[in-house]
């Protein structure tokens, strides 16, 4: 391996660290500031956005599995931040809204790293 090479490497893994470094601040700062973890906020951001969904489409949209979604859905649900109902015309079909807690919650909680990261 070349001089540049490895020095190329070196800023490579420095770079790594520097993100994994403030991710995982963010992530502390989000248990202390609001009890969530990273993947509960942005299923509450995502059903923000998506109003009345799905867990199908939140995991669609999450980019996660249906059984994941599931899982962090009755994690916020026992925390009163969503609340899930039966269609009116097909039983089967669960229908997922924020609750007025979980708007709450969204409000007050930090601004993502991305977000931080493009602020002037």
């Amino acid at each position: 391996m070349s001089k540049n090479q490895r020095s190329r490497s070196l800023q490579a893994l420095t770079a790594m660290r520097q993100i994994l470094r403030a991710t995982e601040n963010f992530a502390r700062r989000l248990a202390r500031d609001t009890g969530l973890t990273a993947s509960q906020l942005l299923l509450l951001q995502g059903l923000d956005e998506m109003g009345e969904s799905t867990a199908g489409q939140i995991a669609a949209h999450m980019g996660i599995t249906q059984a994941t979604t599931t899982s962090l859905l009755h994690k916020l649900e026992s925390r009163g931040l969503v609340h899930r109902q039966r269609g009116a015309s097909d039983r089967r079909q669960v229908w997922l809204t924020l609750t007025e807690a979980g708007r709450e919650k969204l409000a007050a909680a930090p601004d993502g790293l991305q977000a931080r990261s493009m602020a002037p």
